[in-house]
């Protein structure tokens, strides 16, 4: 029997992304879901919507958006 923990990560990762919402200048909407892009390599998709390309970059380096890919994403 195998199982797999992708569904249950991804949940994790679109709760914990959702939150940021609010708390990152900028970040008006977030979302992760399961990546069914036909010839990707990646099981995950990030869906965001920022202001401005200035909010995109800060967003990109931002400690609490680091930190949800750090402790949920890439150990996946």
């Amino acid at each position: 029997v195998q199982t797999c923990a992708l569904p249950i990560l991804a949940k994790e990762a679109d709760a914990r992304l959702k939150a940021l919402v609010g708390q990152i200048k900028g970040l008006t909407y977030a979302e992760m879901k399961r990546n069914r892009l036909p010839g990707s390599s990646r099981d995950l998709l990030l869906v965001s919507e920022l202001e401005t390309v200035e909010d995109l970059e800060a967003y990109q380096t931002h400690p609490l958006h680091v930190a949800v890919a750090n402790e949920v994403i890439k150990p996946a």
